[in-house]
């Protein structure tokens, strides 16, 4: 599953990787365009971060984190796209929940609540085996126990 992370060279039609890579931030300036035509609060200037490119690795590492955690759920759920869905609606409605907001919870960056997200991911990897994440250290020490 790791291996899969980085098969780019899978996606035959190139453009798709092109629309993998900026369909969301394009999405994110038209919701900010229109956040202004609605004379909503948003900053009139937008001056990126030197930083970017380090937020951008968090945030990549952190995706994939989330992955292997929805591949877990997925895997030891009975292959159940509906647990998957389930976790992925009450992790966003948790994180809007959050005291103060998404905003407080992605304070520096998000660096703390995604890194924690990171070291759960790990967690899973160690305790589940990384192969399957499905095979639970607990059940695979007890049948070897009993072999």
């Amino acid at each position: 599953m790791l291996r899969r992370t980085f098969d780019f060279r899978r996606i035959k039609q190139r453009g798709w990787l092109i629309t993998a890579a900026l369909l969301f931030p394009l999405l994110y300036v038209l919701t900010y365009y229109a956040m202004r035509l609605l004379s909503l609060p948003v900053p009139g200037e937008w001056h990126p971060s030197p930083s970017l490119g380090a937020i951008f690795m968090l945030f990549f590492v952190a995706t994939i984190a989330f992955r292997i955690i929805s591949i877990w759920m997925y895997n030891n759920a009975d292959y159940s796209v509906f647990a998957v869905i389930l976790m992925h609606a009450a992790g966003n409605t948790a994180r809007t929940g959050f005291p103060g907001g998404r905003s407080v919870y992605e304070i520096g960056d998000g660096s703390v609540g995604y890194s924690i997200v990171i070291l759960t991911a790990l967690l899973v990897i160690a305790l589940w085996g990384p192969k399957k994440l499905s095979d639970f250290i607990g059940k695979r020490r007890s049948t070897a126990i009993r072999s």
